[in-house]
């Protein structure tokens, strides 16, 4: 079997010597990197490339809105929360900001949900529920500026920060104080 990972491994490196084809649509801009000291991007066009020398990464640049991971957290007076929150934002059109989306980000939707979610977990335990709750749009306002200034250094300029939902307890919490709800009368499916 080892004879068939050695002409696997042979096979690729006669791939890597063919030229490549890469298209880059309107909505997206592609960084190409060759060897490991340059780097060109790569505007709406076509192009070729020699993998034996360099390697490409596409990104899209326009409007894109990521839904963040559910936080349960704790505020400042002490009540358990569930927060859900979205993110709008689009990758910088100059080309210092699109390579540095490309190399500070590489996956730029887990890099922009693990910045802006410890922004908002940090911006909730700060204040007290009624706090958030009674002026939101301050709240979100706080939101997009601090998440904006966490991910400019990502080349990502970012449109809106808001919470999409925002309730006291967990869904752990509820459960386990509803009586009328046992472990053993819940079905799996």
């Amino acid at each position: 079997m080892d004879w068939l990972a050695w002409l696997g491994n042979l096979v690729k490196l006669f791939g890597d010597l063919i030229p490549m084809r890469i298209k880059v649509p309107p909505t997206h801009r592609a960084v190409l990197f060759k060897g490991m000291t340059e780097s060109h991007v790569l505007a709406e066009g076509r192009y070729w490339y020699w993998p034996w020398v360099s390697s490409v990464v596409e990104l899209p640049i326009k409007r894109q809105v990521v839904p963040l991971t559910t936080q349960d957290v704790v505020t400042k007076d002490g009540l358990p929360v569930q927060a859900k929150a979205i993110v709008t934002y689009t990758v910088g059109e100059s080309n210092e900001e699109v390579i540095l989306a490309a190399v500070e980000a590489y996956n730029v939707d887990v890099s922009l949900d693990d910045e802006a979610t410890a922004v908002l977990c940090s911006l909730l335990t700060s204040k007290t529920f009624e706090e958030v709750q009674s002026n939101r749009a301050d709240f979100n306002k706080q939101f997009t500026f601090k998440t904006r200034t966490r991910l400019k250094e990502y080349g990502l300029r970012v449109v809106r920060a808001q919470l999409t939902s925002y309730v006291t307890g967990t869904p752990l919490l509820h459960f386990l104080s509803n009586p009328a709800v046992s472990v053993s009368s819940t079905t799996v499916a």
